[in-house]
């Protein structure tokens, strides 16, 4: 059952405060730094021997205890992410195991969004997350009579993860969003095929739009890749949560 704007808005935000911002935090380190999150970006400082959960207070405060530089995503923006996100999800999801995966996606999704676009990394640890969750909430979907293939979706993760295979190997694509794209292929392809070729066209089209803004703007982004897994994640979920 769909749940109300107002209420789904809040949990999301509750949820961007509470779990997208620290995870975050931990895995906004830059290139270089080891994942999770260890020590200061800028000063080096360890960050974990103050006193337990410091990490998550100081993800909170966004300043390094030692030098008091800013650390980690800007304010209200995981909020928001994961408001926006879980308010599209909870208020159009009718099936309860396919609105759980799609939960999932949407909240490692939001984590990775910054990641990608902060310090243009996709971690492993994310990326492993979300296709492991995605195939045991669909696979748990299949038992509840709910719309839908597992066979189809597992399909469409193996065609999908093939084709950016031969685009990493041609250049075009990072290895992160390889990792991430077998997850986001697999919500899609338990609705149909259609919903794949239009979940992979928006986030396409998405990030064709982002790079040339970029270019137009920032010749200096073409000297770095361009980050490409939020615009696969927000057309996915996008084509995704219309179909449920």
């Amino acid at each position: 059952m769909p749940i109300p704007l107002p209420a789904a808005t809040a949990a999301g935000l509750l949820t961007g405060a509470l779990l997208v911002r620290p995870l975050a935090f931990h895995y906004t380190a830059p290139t270089g730094h080891p994942l999770p999150r260890h020590t200061c970006p800028t000063c080096d400082h360890p960050l974990t021997a103050t006193r337990p959960h410091h990490l998550y207070a100081i993800s909170l405060t966004r300043r390094c205890p030692h030098c008091a530089n800013r650390i980690g995503p800007p304010p209200l923006l995981p909020e928001a992410l994961a408001g926006l996100g879980v308010a599209a999800v909870l208020t159009t999801g009718t099936e309860v195991w396919v609105t759980t995966a799609q939960l999932w996606l949407t909240v490692i999704g939001a984590v990775l969004v910054i990641t990608d676009a902060s310090v243009r990394r996709l971690p492993d640890h994310l990326t492993a997350a979300a296709a492991t969750g995605v195939a045991l909430l669909l696979t748990a979907a299949t038992t509840s009579a709910t719309t839908g293939s597992l066979l189809r979706a597992a399909e469409a993760a193996a065609v999908v993860g093939a084709a950016f295979f031969i685009s990493l190997i041609a250049g075009g694509l990072s290895m992160g969003d390889l990792k991430l794209a077998p997850a986001l292929a697999a919500v899609l392809g338990w609705h149909s095929w259609t919903a794949l070729f239009w979940g992979l066209t928006a986030g396409f089209t998405l990030g064709a739009a982002h790079a040339a803004v970029l270019l137009a703007t920032d010749r200096s982004a073409t000297r770095g890749r361009i980050a490409f897994g939020p615009a696969l994640i927000v057309g996915a979920l996008a084509v995704s949560t219309t179909m449920s």
